[in-house]
Formats: structure tokens, sequence, C-alpha cells
């Protein structure tokens, strides 16, 4: 039988034709075109090839899967737990017992002072051993969780290694991987409740009263995959915008959330990042939906970002719809991409599973009302209800400081009525409100559960993902705002301290080099995006130290800070204030300017080569072949050689080979061509050549003349 062409048999393999055709040259055979044969050696190549991508699958698969299940024996073995303590304190208190009688019998009868105490030493009513309970915050990050631990970062990594997992010095943890990390140090985790959270907790709603009181409301969706597959284009296409050809680079910088009505009935949209940087934010987001989008394009298939929104999606415990996009494309497949979420446990209705899936084109707007028709129905089923008669609260997905607004935020309100008037908190900002506006900038008097709306009126900047909610009395929420302060200031400094101790211990080993940043941005979702960005390259041998971050634009005191503490300006979609541009000229202080976060973070790791020690690098100069020893008088052991490669130079370094080992390095001290000193001898000619302190010389040993040269390490 006659063999195939490449583009038929790729259609067996369910790839394109020039895919198959990287993979065949990837396997070291000769193809020209997708029209070459394919011999029955080159399909087994492939399918062996096929066969082992498939088993580190498997074997990825099941890692994730013993770790999940360690998690969830984490969380489960609470019960186990108490059983253990009851009995523990039962034989704690017996031997407490013994030990008391003992002892009392040994006291004097007339020492009554001393018998007291020891009374109350012992006594049942004395405070058990304080329980190793470990109180923090989900997100914090591994330098963060050493050192309310105790122990070194280096400590964790290694520990999170053990147990599968892959992370950095300041690397964000969930609380499923906290909750791990804790446990092999004897730890129990408790989630740490913002200070104040227990003074604005509502009422909780009776189960007579739950139907008067709850309503129907609208779905909030969250689109995620991975970045370039099409999911801002798809949020253009649904609201009629050009959302996309506003972000630099095309690709989605912030966090922003949309309303749209579809038969009559509205849709929230929450756009998040689709980069790797923007995960922090990426796994708040799935927190607030009700509806995941998972885009996937049609002719690229699963990347590693739409496997971590996968993993999002399923931590937050909502369902999901499955978009697969670009099916305008000529190189679509869906059936492949739909195998390879199979692989991920992804199982479509199509096989069999319980997961609507719906081919779309963002380009050409194909698909997209089944789409919205599959989030109604998702939504239906769900039967989605919040309460409206109560103090609005909802969490903060962007700030920013705007041009004769001041400092707003993008609220996402999840239960309850906010109304312009209402005094409000969120993490460590409070305010009252005084103008609120929707996605398209129209002004509005209230808005209720899954509506976004863009609030006016904070006293500072609050951070993404804080929790947003309404307070009886302004008084109030500026208290709560102002001890919340006190607590975030004070973890501050602890980590602040916790790195100053560990830079005096390097000082003490070894010198080290702080490339010190100051960081301005326009919105606070990339400020956290940039910050975890850079903080997460290397820095065994370099230190980043963000000295300073805001939003807004760069100020002479940005510029003053710098100066003095020789860090470079870092301005990400912000201006420069005329005053700070002279300013920064006359200090001679360095203001990058970027909008585009993955060119700033390219910028940085150049910055921190220049402060890297430079590289000493070995290159070969010449090579030459000795063919005659003589010995001069006063000199020593000439070499009469033939160079048959580069050339050789007096003063440089050279080294001599014998069947291939080295014999001898040292300095070319003499070089003659007849009976005249020469600086060099190139190429095919002949010699004389004297080297330092080599007396050994044989007729077939090859001399290398070498240099070093500094080269600039990068990161």
């Amino acid at each position: 039988m006659a063999n195939k062409r490449i583009y038929q048999a790729a259609k067996r393999y369910g790839l394109t034709s020039s895919a198959l055709v990287d993979l065949l040259r990837d396997l070291g055979y000769q193809v020209k075109s997708h029209m070459s044969s394919m011999s029955p050696e080159m399909e087994k190549a492939v399918d062996k090839k096929f066969e082992e991508s498939r088993e580190d699958a498997r074997k990825e698969e099941e890692k994730k899967k013993q770790l999940s299940e360690k998690s969830k024996a984490l969380k489960n073995k609470g019960k186990d737990k108490k059983k253990i303590k009851k009995r523990k304190k039962k034989v704690d208190k017996e031997k407490v017992d013994l030990k008391l009688k003992q002892t009392l019998q040994k006291i004097r009868k007339g020492d009554r002072r001393r018998k007291r105490k020891i009374e109350k030493e012992y006594s049942p009513d004395h405070p058990e051993e304080a329980k190793k309970i470990l109180n923090v915050s989900e997100y914090i990050s591994v330098a963060e969780l050493a050192e309310r631990i105790g122990v070194t970062p280096n400590e964790i990594i290694s520990v999170c290694l053990s147990l599968g997992l892959i992370v950095t010095i300041n690397q964000r943890l969930d609380l499923d991987m906290i909750t791990a990390v804790a446990d092999e140090f004897g730890y129990e985790v408790e989630l740490l409740p913002e200070w104040g959270s227990e003074l604005l907790e509502e009422p909780e709603i009776t189960e007579g009263q739950e139907d008067k009181q709850l309503e129907t409301r609208a779905p909030v969706v969250s689109v995620m995959g991975h970045v370039d597959h099409g999911k801002t284009s798809l949020l253009d296409y649904i609201r009629r915008t050009k959302v996309a050809q506003q972000e630099a680079g095309l690709i989605t910088q912030h966090i922003s959330a949309y309303e749209i009505q579809h038969k009559e009935q509205k849709i929230t949209f929450l756009d998040t990042p689709g980069h790797e940087l923007f995960t922090a934010m990426r796994a708040r987001g799935a927190q607030l939906t009700d509806i995941c989008v998972l885009v996937v394009a049609a002719d690229d298939g699963v990347m590693p970002q739409t496997v971590e929104a996968i993993d999002h999606v399923r931590a937050a415990g909502i369902p999901m719809i499955v978009a697969i996009n670009k099916m305008d494309l000529l190189t679509a497949n869906p059936q492949r991409l739909k195998q390879q979420l199979l692989e991920h446990k992804v199982m479509v209705e199509d096989f069999g599973g319980k997961i609507q899936c719906v081919n779309i084109s963002a380009k050409t707007g194909e698909g997209i009302p089944d789409l919205l028709d599959a989030i109604l129905l998702e939504a239906e089923m769900m039967d989605l209800k919040a309460s409206y008669h109560e103090n609005a609260k909802g969490a903060v997905i962007e700030s920013s400081v705007e041009k004769g607004r001041g400092m707003i935020a993008d609220v996402l309100i999840t239960r309850g009525y906010l109304k312009i008037g209402d005094a409000f908190i969120a993490g460590s900002a409070s305010g009252k409100i005084k103008a609120m506006f929707n996605e398209r900038d129209e002004k509005v008097e209230s808005v209720g559960p899954s509506q976004p709306v863009k609030v006016m009126g904070f006293n500072k900047l609050p951070e993404v993902g804080d929790t947003f909610q309404v307070v009886e009395e302004e008084r109030r929420a500026k208290e709560i705002a102002r001890k919340r302060e006190l607590v975030d200031k004070e973890q501050q400094s602890r980590i602040n301290q916790y790195s100053v101790e560990n830079f005096k211990k390097a000082l003490q080993t070894a010198e080290v080099n702080t490339l010190k940043i100051i960081l301005k941005c326009d919105v606070g979702g990339s400020l956290e995006a940039l910050s975890d960005g850079i903080l997460r390259l290397p820095q065994e041998e370099v230190e980043i130290s963000i000295i300073h971050k805001a939003i807004g634009a760069v100020t002479e005191n940005d510029v003053l800070l710098a100066q003095s503490s020789e860090a470079l300006i870092l301005a990400y979609n912000v201006g420069i204030r005329p005053d700070a541009a002279k300013l920064a000229h006359a200090r001679a202080v360095r203001i990058e300017s970027y909008n585009i976060i993955f060119e700033a973070i390219e910028s940085i790791k150049k910055a921190m080569s220049g402060l890297l020690e430079p590289e000493l690098k070995e290159i070969v100069v010449g090579k030459a072949e000795i063919r005659q020893v003589f010995s001069v008088p006063k000199i020593g052991v000439v070499c009469g050689s033939y160079v048959y490669e580069g050339e050789v130079r007096r003063g440089l370094k050279a080294r001599v080979k014998r069947e291939r080992e080295v014999i001898h390095q040292g300095k070319i001290i003499s070089l003659k061509r007849f009976k005249d000193d020469v600086r060099k001898v190139e190429s095919n000619f002949e010699c004389g050549i004297g080297i330092e302190k080599f007396n050994d010389a044989e007729v077939g040993d090859i001399i290398e003349c070498f240099e070093q040269v500094e080269v600039i390490r990068e990161i």
C-alpha cells in the first residue's frame, strides 16, 4: 500500500497539517511540506510520541489527584483530632492529679503558702498549653507564611516541593496549599477575618422570612481562559464596544464588570485578565461569580492557563460553560479540543457529561446568542436569589484615581440596595457615596444585587478584592477603617522586620545587591499584578525591594524618595508631572514609563542583570599543532608550531593538550616568525611559541590560545 501524505495522516491524529509537519521535524525527519509522504516508520514514531504525552498527562493528573486527596484529608481529620484530644486530655489530667498528690505529700503541713502555690499551678482551671493555631488570610505569600510559622522561606519551599508544588518566595498560596503546608509544621489553620467584620454581619434570614426577603437576581458570569483565546473579543461583541482596542498590546489588564440584557433578562459579565500575572485577581473573580464561561480557541486547544482557570472554577464550586471560540478559522478542530478537555475531567454534554458546550466566533458572532441562552438556562437551574432589603454588600473589583472625580472604585453588589448618601467600609477605606456611575458612565441613584457600579466618595483607595459594605453611621465606618489600618500597619511592620533580618544575615555572609523600585500605576489591579510579577523574578543574587507603590502620576515626592534611597521609578500607564520630570532630570533619577506590563517586567530583568557580577567567559582565539621542539639557551623550550585555526597572540594564556588531556597551562611569553619577534601569528602560518614554565613539549601536542572576557549576566 502506498504511503499516505502528511495532510491525510494528520486527520487520524486530530492535528493540523502544519502541526504534524512540525512534530515530524522535531522527531528528526526531513519533511518539506504537508504533501510529503509519511512512511510507516514515521507513523510509529508519532504514535510513540503521543503515547509518551498521554503517559505524562496521566502522571501529572495522578499527582494533582494525590495533592487534592491530601488537602481533603487535612480538612476532614478534624473529627479524629477531637477524639484524640479528648483522650489525651483525660490522660494528661490523670498525670497532673498524680503529680499534684505526690508533690503535696512532700510539703510540710505548716508551709501553706507553698502548698497554695502548687495547688494553683496544677489546678484543673490552670490554662492548658496554647494550641498551635495559625491565623492567616488567604493568598499570603511564601515569605509571609514562613514569618507566621517562624521558619525560613526555604523550609516552606522545601515542604511544598515534597507535596509536589513548585513555588517561589513571593508566590501567593491559596487556602488549600496553606493548610497542607501548615499541617507539615504541626499547625491548624484558621482563616483570619477582617477586623470588625463581626460587627458588620447582618441578621440571618429565617425560613419563614426567606420567601419574602429573597428575590431573583441576575447571574454574574466570569469569562476565563488562556491569553489571546478571545475572551475580551467575545465581550466586545456582546456589548458592542471595542474594549480590546483600548488595551495596550490587546491584552486585558484591568478587571471590569458589564451588565447586558438578553431576551429581557439581565446578565452581568466579569472580564478577568488572562495572563499568568493575574492569578490572584482571577482567583478573586471566580469567587465573586455564579457561572464561569471557559473560552478556549478551537485552533489552539487546552493551554496552561486554561487548566489554571479550570482549577479556580473547581475551587470556587461554580458551574462551567465551555465556549469554543474561533470557529470561523479553517484550522478549528472542536472535537480534538473536547477530547483534550476530557483529559482534564471536563466532560461536555456531547461526551455524556453535564457541562454545556457552545461553538462560537467572537469575530462573526456565530453561536453567541446560543451562549447567552446557555447562561440563562444555567442560571434558571441554579435559582439565583438575593436579599434586596438590607444594607448593601459587595466586592471591590477595581480602584483608581480619575481626574475631576478623585478616588473611585468599581464595586459589584452581591446583596441589598446601594444608594447615594450611604456610608460604607471597604477594607481599611471608608466614605460616603457622593455619586455612582454605570459601565456606560451614566449617573445612577441606586443599584441592587448582581449590578456593577463605579462608586465615588472614598477617603483612600481600597484594595482589589476588598469587601464593600454599607454601615449605618459614617462615624462607625471611619472607626472600623482606622482600626483595620492599624492592624495592617502592624502586620506590614512584622513582615518588613523579617525582611530586614534576612537582609542583615545575607550581608554577614556575602555581598548583596538590591534593586530598589518605586511603583506608580493607574489602577489597583495593575499595581497588584505588576508588583507580584516583579517580586516573582529570581532573587538569589539580586534582591528586589519595592520601597513604595501607589496609584497616580509620578510626583516630586516620588523623585525625592528615589534620590534618597537610590531607587528606580517605574511608571505604568500614568503620566509624570512636569515639576517631577524637571526634578528627576536635575537629580539624575531614572524614570521608566510603560503601558504593557510584560515590557515593564523585562525592563526590571535587564536592570537586575546590571547589578550582577559579570561572568568570566573563556573564548578560544586560536589553535596550533607542535611539529618540532627546540631547546634554546637562556629561554628554554620553544615549540615550532603550525597555526591551523584562528590566531595565536603573545601575552594571552594557552593550554597544552596531549591526547585531549590538558597537561599544562600558562602564558605565551615569546612568539617568533623565523628570527623576528611578532605580536600575533594568523592561521596557516608557522611560528615558534614559548610558554611560561613549559619544558615537556612533544611533537603532536595541541596549543590552545584563549582569553577571558567579562560577559553581562542575564536574569
